[in-house]
């Protein structure tokens, strides 16, 4: 098994290498072939905020209640973080207990935890504007001594306002008291006992909201329309989701296609790079044989190459070099429509996994893997991810409480 190993300097640092470790616990999110700046750019674009480890919606509201609740409790820089984590795995056991739910982070692992949900969501609470500061969650830790020296102050000049009868002085006082860095609906009384995983009606409402105000030109703000939520439960697939593409802003409508596309061009490597794998370990693999043909015909009789444009996607994901000089070489092989000489591009292909990955090249001779499937398959932009918190935003729209 690979051993990977970091200098852990900061908790954010080490929040950012977990984050990678956990995409790739993933079934197929392996990128053996270096193209994963350009699908999280594309990802980015169509829905923002939403990542690959996220799990339901309703941690949106639960990070920013438990850290508002800190505050309340005047909660130092030196033990927030500590205070934060604890109350994490708390509800773990609350949001388990007496049902089956699926996305409740901590279920299994427990005390093994390691991406805890306030880091898991941090991004997003930023990007929404749901906390109002952009800053890193220790950062934001380290404004609480601040935020408590100005509450007691206020109160002390409050009371000597008070004292003295300056009806004036006091409401200038009160008019430039701590601001809350958050914008969140309040939460239900007593919700620490009786959390749930679901979204009540006014809750879905204040996300769906938020959202669409804070990226207002994306994908994810356009599919939050009550237009369009009320069918995210036939949006199986990304692909599906291009029944609404006559419905899009034309910028949005392009770079949509362009992102599917580029899904259904860049498919093709990843099933040559698993054909190249079996033939130098003589293995047969007929279900990576079929999907090459299917691939092929395909892209020979059904693909639009006529709005394809390399171009513009260089120019919308800007990647570095050597990635864009090997999604250039396979797109002309793929323009040439000659799949039947490959000997070229397959050397290309290993070329560019050693390349990336050095002694770790799963291609060469004799290599170790039992997979049926190696690397990514087809990229869906996040999508099921993103599907789930549609359709609990859409349960909370459509409950009663």
């Amino acid at each position: 098994m690979l051993q990977i190993g970091w200098i852990d300097f900061s908790s954010d640092h080490r929040d950012k290498v977990m984050t990678i470790l956990d995409s790739l616990k993933e079934q197929g999110a392996v990128d053996e072939l270096g193209i994963g700046t350009i699908r999280d750019r594309l990802s980015d674009y169509l829905f923002p905020g939403i990542s690959t480890i996220q799990t339901r919606a309703k941690y949106l509201l639960l990070i920013p209640w438990i850290i508002q609740y800190l505050e309340s409790r005047n909660v130092t820089s030196k033990n927030f973080i500590k205070q934060l984590h604890e109350l994490e795995y708390k509800f773990i056991d609350v949001l388990s207990e007496g049902n089956n739910e699926l996305g409740i982070i901590g279920r299994d692992s427990r005390g093994d935890l390691q991406r805890k949900p306030s880091s898991v969501y941090w991004y997003a609470l930023r990007k929404y504007k749901i906390c109002k500061l952009d800053v890193t969650l220790n950062q934001y830790a380290e404004l609480l001594d601040e935020v408590i020296a100005n509450k007691l102050k206020t109160t002390q000049e409050l009371k000597a306002a008070e004292k003295d009868q300056l009806g004036d002085d006091r409401d200038a006082i009160l008019d430039n008291r701590f601001q809350s860095f958050w914008n969140v609906c309040p939460p239900p009384e007593k919700w620490m006992e009786t959390l749930s995983i679901h979204l009540a009606k006014r809750e879905a409402e204040f996300l769906r909201e938020t959202i669409r105000l804070a990226v207002p030109h994306s994908l994810l703000a356009h599919l939050l329309s009550l237009n369009h939520l009320h069918k995210v439960d036939d949006f199986k697939s990304i692909e599906a989701v291009t029944a609404i593409l006559p419905r899009l802003p034309e910028e949005l409508k392009q770079m949509f296609q362009l992102a599917l596309d580029f899904a259904q061009i860049m498919y093709g490597a990843n099933i040559r790079f698993n054909v190249i794998f079996n033939k130098l370990n003589d293995r047969t693999n007929e279900i990576v044989e079929d999907r090459w043909e299917q691939w092929c015909h395909h892209m020979k009789n059904e693909f639009l190459f006529e709005r394809w444009d390399t171009t513009v996607l260089f120019h919308k994901t800007n990647p570095d070099d050597a990635t864009r000089t090997f999604v250039k070489r396979w797109i002309d092989f793929v323009k040439s429509r000659d799949y039947d000489y490959t000997d070229e591009i397959d050397e290309w292909i290993r070329k560019r996994e050693v390349y990336l990955k050095g002694g770790r090249a799963k291609l060469r001779i004799n290599h170790q893997a039992n997979n049926q499937w190696i690397g990514l398959g087809k990229l869906t932009y996040r999508w099921s991810n993103v599907k789930t918190i549609l359709e609990d935003i859409k349960r909370g729209l459509e409950s009663n409480v």
